[in-house]
């Protein structure tokens, strides 16, 4: 298998649960109680965006290296028109539904559709307004407009000045000055357009922190400079009991917060905390946790003196590399696009037929779940057979002035397969 198929592997996953959830937000699925949301105050867009960078900064950052920059640039160009042209299409069909139906359930999911579906369409053309679910595309053209600059500061030795920057960028998002900033320009607007309205799922100056940081992993990793693997068994080898900890704490404060143990007082005050839009602190000290127990049982479960930990990391390293979960994980930005639009018919289904039941709802979530199939199968099958990925080579170094650079790391293709998820 491929070297990074494990990062196909989650990348599917994430996929998986987004559609679980989103579909469980219109019709109750008994089996989405079985979540790893559940676990804590995180959830699959964290992942899908830190991923993203790190295959940016894996491919991409590989590419500056061995072919230059202009063709990055180029390549990078066409990724962002690419996914461009599917939020526009997902966006055409959705406004097509809601025309066509006019449907109480737009309400919710896309309401200035369903209150001035012209200034919406003018609105959500520019990007400024977002559809419920048609949120992380637009976030990720910018963040992947700004890669060939993130590459271009870790290639002139100043990585420091790009994480500081994120971080200040980071702290700015939790301030609210510019979501203020942006109510007032929507203010402005509407004085000529009174239905105009600016809606984004994530603060993208706030969010922005996570893709950073899989750039600067994944440049890294592609130029040598960074390895995973040998930095967690150098590190992190006796912090296990401690991510644990507070993988248990976090836990235990999500079953306080939605139980409302201490009270409904303490839980508005504590729910306050965890702001998702902004990307707050605690969000930033779960993830970490969970992200530092995941890469701890993978790179070193499998040594662990305590059988029930070695036959946990087996086992999530067998489920990560279930060969539905990373095709899928390969063609992430059709299998995303196909999602929202499952989603949206969902809605428009139970708005006009009522609730399903139990029973109908966990057919027609594992019928949708299936169906994530079909766009994964028709994007590979567009693309052709594929072609074999070169032999493994040990990590790429950054090559001198004048020599040639090395080459992309095995299970990479020239194509940016890996990056480019299809």
């Amino acid at each position: 298998m491929p070297r990074y198929v494990l990062i196909d592997g989650f990348r599917g996953f994430f996929l998986v649960f987004m559609l679980i959830n989103h579909l469980n937000g219109t019709i109750p699925l008994p089996f989405a109680a079985v979540n790893h949301a559940k676990l804590g105050f995180v959830e699959d867009a964290q992942g899908f965006v830190l991923l993203s960078g790190v295959v940016s900064g894996l491919f991409y950052g590989g590419l500056a290296l061995k072919k230059g920059d202009a063709l990055m640039r180029t390549r990078i160009r066409d990724r962002v028109l690419t996914i461009l042209r599917y939020h526009a299409w997902v966006l055409l069909a959705v406004a097509v539904l809601i025309l066509a139906t006019g449907s109480a359930a737009w309400e919710t999911m896309a309401p200035l559709f369903y209150r001035d579906f012209d200034v919406a369409v003018a609105s959500a053309g520019t990007l400024l307004y977002q559809p419920t679910f048609m949120d992380i595309l637009p976030m990720y053209m910018i963040y992947l407009a700004l890669t060939p600059a993130m590459i271009a500061l870790m290639r002139s030795g100043r990585t420091l000045e790009l994480l500081a920057g994120s971080v200040l960028l980071w702290m700015l998002a939790q301030t609210g000055l510019p979501g203020a900033l942006a109510s007032l320009a929507e203010g402005a607007v509407r004085l000529a357009v009174p239905a105009f309205e600016i809606r984004w799922g994530f603060d993208p100056l706030g969010w922005q922190v996570l893709f950073v940081f899989g750039v600067w992993v994944g440049f890294g990793m592609t130029s040598g400079r960074i390895d995973p693997a040998a930095w967690v068994r150098t590190h992190c080898r006796g912090l296990f009991l401690l991510l644990a900890g507070g993988a248990v704490f976090f836990l235990a404060a999500k079953l306080v917060f939605k139980l409302e143990l201490l009270g409904p007082d303490f839980s508005e005050t504590f729910g306050g905390s965890f702001v998702r839009f902004h990307f707050s602190v605690l969000h930033v000290v779960n993830f970490l946790v969970y992200l530092g127990l995941v890469l701890w049982l993978l790179i070193l479960g499998p040594e662990s003196h305590w059988a029930p930990v070695r036959a946990l990391a087996r086992l999530m390293d067998r489920f990560f590399r279930l060969p539905w979960l990373v095709f899928l994980g390969q063609h992430s930005l059709q299998v995303y696009a196909w999602h929202v639009l499952v989603v949206y018919l969902a809605a428009w289904l139970v708005t006009w037929t009522g609730d399903p039941g139990p029973v109908a709802a966990s057919g027609i979530g594992l019928l949708a779940l299936a169906s994530l199939t079909l766009p994964a199968w028709l994007h590979a099958r567009s693309r052709g057979p594929k072609r074999p990925a070169p032999a493994a080579t040990t990590a790429p170094k950054v090559a001198p002035a004048g020599q040639a650079a090395a080459p992309l790391p095995a299970g990479m293709v020239p194509d940016g397969r890996l990056a480019d998820g299809g």
